[in-house]
């Protein structure tokens, strides 16, 4: 069977949704520890949080102009989510780390509730019927450009969460 345009035009729209229905849950569980980030707040300390970089690396990589980043970032080096170091290499740069704080908040807010939309739909849908889906979804990005190294990070992020604690109970 071949694949029409029409199918990738539906995977697109269903993906779509689940991102929007994630972002959602994500957006609700900040409001509900009284803190408010953006998402593009809640973006940057994910980048941050990957790879020791600077602003203008960040504004690169998010496709941004910097002007857009500077509010943000100074936003969280004073709520003490992000803090500046210059680099020692050049003065002219400085470096953004996740601050401790930031590192927990990322975990609280990555913990999945047993009322996360997504994990309701997928506990509807049965642990067979999940793990495909979840091994067909890694097919598609391995197939992706810098599809490997992705799921590599994946695998890393995953990791540093389920070290910790990746429910609520």
């Amino acid at each position: 069977m071949n694949i029409d345009h029409k199918q990738t035009l539906e995977i697109r729209i269903l993906c779509g949704i689940i991102m929007k229905t994630s972002r959602e849950a994500i957006e609700k569980r900040m409001a509900e520890t009284g803190v408010a980030l953006s998402m593009l707040q809640f973006h940057i300390l994910h980048l941050v949080r990957q790879d020791t970089i600077t602003s203008a690396e960040l504004s690169r990589k998010m496709g941004l102009d910097p002007s857009t980043l500077v509010p943000a970032i100074d936003a969280l080096v004073k709520r003490d989510f992000i803090r500046k170091e210059r680099d020692t290499k050049d003065r002219r740069r400085y470096l953004l780390y996740l601050t401790e704080t930031a590192h927990e908040f990322i975990h609280d807010i990555h913990a999945v509730a047993d009322d996360d939309p997504l994990f309701c739909a997928l506990q509807e849908l049965g642990a067979t019927e999940t793990e495909h889906l979840r091994q067909h979804l890694r097919k598609v990005v391995e197939t992706l450009p810098q599809g490997a190294a992705t799921l590599s990070e994946i695998e890393v992020r995953i990791k540093s969460v389920s070290d910790n604690k990746l429910n609520l109970d």
